[in-house]
């Protein structure tokens, strides 16, 4: 018993001993910081009473974003790739509110919806372009925002597309 009480004691010992001559640690200050009290202001009101939001799907949250453009693509022929990605957790479309796009998108539906795709909508002139597409890719989760980070980075040039597990495709 004594014995056991000894070894205990020898190692709290040794690790308050670690503990008190350890560095502490820097995780880094990566420019100038500020208050989190405008952004806590906008969710919970100035008054500090919580503001609840409601999402509707399918709705356009944010009028003002529009027009929504992508530079690096444009409408196009894409050659198709057995380029697997990988982490890829849930098929990825590609699209924009143009006639093609359009029509690339209701000749694809059906798949789209059998392969659990989400659809990125990547050039819009107004809202009422999106939700026309929306329209279209019904049920089809569809999202509304640039994508010039993912064309740069996969070097995509042109849409429609469909980025899955199994490569790209048109």
């Amino acid at each position: 018993m004594q014995r056991s009480l000894l070894a205990r004691a020898w190692w709290l010992a040794l690790v308050w001993v670690h503990a008190a001559a350890a560095a502490p640690v820097d995780l880094g200050t990566y420019g100038p910081t500020e208050s989190v009290e405008r952004y806590r202001q906008r969710v919970q009101g100035i008054d500090g009473k919580a503001t609840r939001y409601h999402a509707q799907p399918g709705k356009v949250r944010v009028p003002h974003a529009f027009p929504i453009r992508t530079p690096e693509m444009t409408p196009g022929r894409v050659t198709p790739s057995r380029h697997a990605f990988t982490g890829v957790q849930r098929p990825l479309c590609v699209v924009g509110t143009d006639p093609w796009s359009q029509r690339w998108a209701a000749n694809r539906r059906a798949r789209l919806l059998e392969l659990g795709a989400v659809c990125l909508v990547v050039q819009a002139k107004t809202t009422q372009d999106v939700e026309a597409l929306r329209a279209t890719l019904a049920p089809v989760p569809t999202i509304a925002a640039s994508a010039s980070d993912l064309a740069r980075r996969l070097g995509l040039t042109h849409y429609p597309v469909l980025l899955s597990g199994e490569g790209v495709e048109q």
